[in-house]
């Protein structure tokens, strides 16, 4: 056989080679070169799975595996080409799966074809700490502490109202922050409860000037709408009370306040002011739950009308406009009540949507007249609201922290951005660490990045102007002031 018959044998055996369909296809060229380098995938964002997703990811050259758990149980398999795009085999569970662009701040993103929808995942980095300052006053004398019945796989949002504190207010040049006398209680109001103790706080200078005697099972504070330098407060208990403070923090009068029979357990959940008028949200805390919208005289502090029972169990309200938008923890969803009338208007679900509302804990505008929502429990996340001009409304979409599992609580309005909001999380046991992130409403999702916090649920995150926010932590009794650097 000459030399140039047996070249053309070999060819035609690589040809077959390259032919045999028992091979499978190469899912890109291989030409000389190396895989973009990624920083080691830590977190994973999910855009339609019921619970949190962990995620654990390994490669070899340009082959790669993703594992996911927690949201569901599966592992892709792919490659990476010299640009940087993803290529995957297919999956049974989450069916054709193909890189995307990256979301800003992700290592890499790709969409699966799944049923009923398409849903999209974004591998992210170790997140960067928040650039926030951070610093705290401790109200009391007792040992951080941890309330009967918080879980450690899960927090609810009652086990925000447990701990030393109760509420603050702005009020002038200082912030007020209520607490149980140095107690550890919850929203219960006891016969034997003592005094409780307001702080006055130094809002530029934080640091404590006074704290003086208060009404017991004091739980929620109003601006005065008739002294700009005074207040008003309403207690909880078998004796509902509202009180007016002058300057100096002493109460100057007091009216009673007379609510359906119930089991004796109503406490004030939230308190505000709108269009000269006094307005104050109660919930009983035994079941069946009531709640209760009551508007009062500012002159009298007598009651001038009191809404229907919105058959809710509450723990905070947020003015938009003209009417109190309500959170329910007893049936996951918002509830609005038109002001001055108390008028009942309409009520949103938030168990509609892919991830059941546990416990809604705090609301806060962002963007307009939307609004978000942080609900605790077991599927804990953050829901964007919009009420529309309809009078249905709407809820857009639902976000669940990303970095790892953690409870959110209070939410306030981001100044340095007014679409975002600043979420209060609280990890599980045991280390129950809290800790602060943002909320796009644009991008419907948490934005990359935190802040270690302190200990416990985030409670009342209130926005003061644009340069600084405070917050309570309840079960190690601080407040902390977070300001954002060069504002």
């Amino acid at each position: 056989m000459t030399l140039s018959q047996r070249a053309l044998l070999a060819l035609l055996a690589l040809y077959s080679v390259a032919c045999d369909p028992t091979r499978p296809p190469r899912v890109y060229p291989e030409p000389p070169g190396e895989c973009p380098a990624w920083e080691p995938v830590v977190g994973v964002d999910s855009s339609c799975d019921l619970a949190p997703c962990r995620v654990n990811v390994t490669r070899q050259g340009c082959e790669l595996s993703i594992q996911l758990t927690g949201c569901k149980t599966t592992e892709l398999k792919g490659q990476l080409d010299l640009q940087g795009n993803l290529h995957f085999s297919p999956n049974a569970q989450l069916g054709p799966c193909e890189g995307v662009a990256p979301t800003p701040g992700a290592i890499a993103s790709f969409r699966c074809e799944s049923q009923p929808h398409s849903c999209r995942y974004d591998l992210y980095p170790a997140a960067p700490l928040l650039p926030l300052n951070i610093e705290r006053i401790k109200l009391v004398s007792g040992a951080p502490s941890i309330p009967a019945g918080a879980g450690v796989d899960n927090l609810v949002g009652y086990t925000a109202h447990a701990g030393y504190l109760t509420t603050l207010l702005l009020r002038g040049s200082e912030l007020l922050v209520v607490t149980h006398g140095g107690q550890y209680r919850d929203l219960e109001c006891l016969a034997a409860e003592r005094a409780s103790t307001i702080a006055r706080i130094d809002r530029q200078r934080f640091v404590l000037t006074q704290t003086v005697s208060a009404p017991r099972c004091l739980y929620a504070l109003a601006p005065d709408p008739t002294n700009a330098l005074g207040f008003i407060g309403f207690t909880g208990g078998a004796q509902l009370e509202v009180h007016r403070f002058d300057e100096r923090a002493q109460v100057v009068a007091t009216a009673s306040v007379s609510l359906p029979p119930g089991r004796d357990d109503y406490a004030p959940v939230a308190a505000v002011t709108a269009g000269g008028g006094l307005y104050a949200v109660y919930t009983d805390r035994n079941s069946p739950s009531r709640t209760f919208v009551v508007s009062f005289d500012p002159l009298s502090l007598r009651v001038v009308r009191r809404s229907v029972d919105l058959v809710a169990s509450s723990r905070g309200a947020v003015l938009i406009d003209q009417a109190l938008w309500i959170s329910d923890f007893k049936y996951g969803g918002v509830i609005e009540v038109v002001l001055p009338d108390l008028v009942q208007n309409r009520t949103l679900s938030l168990d509609a949507q892919r991830v059941l509302a546990d416990e809604p804990a705090g609301l806060a505008v962002v963007a307009g007249n939307r609004f978000v929502v942080s609900s605790t429990g077991h599927w804990g996340g953050v829901w964007l609201v919009e009420p529309t001009a309809d009078g249905i409304g709407a809820v857009l979409s639902t976000a669940m922290y990303f970095d790892g599992y953690a409870t959110p609580f209070g939410v306030a309005r981001w100044a340095p951005d007014p679409t975002r909001a600043l979420i209060g999380l609280t990890r599980p046991g045991p280390s129950f660490e809290a800790l602060l992130a943002l909320y796009s409403a644009t991008d419907q999702r948490f934005v990359p990045g935190s802040a270690p916090l302190g200990f416990g649920p985030v409670r009342e995150l209130t926005a003061d102007g644009d340069t600084q926010l405070f917050a309570l932590l309840p079960w190690s009794g601080e407040v902390v002031r977070v300001r954002v650097p060069g504002r």
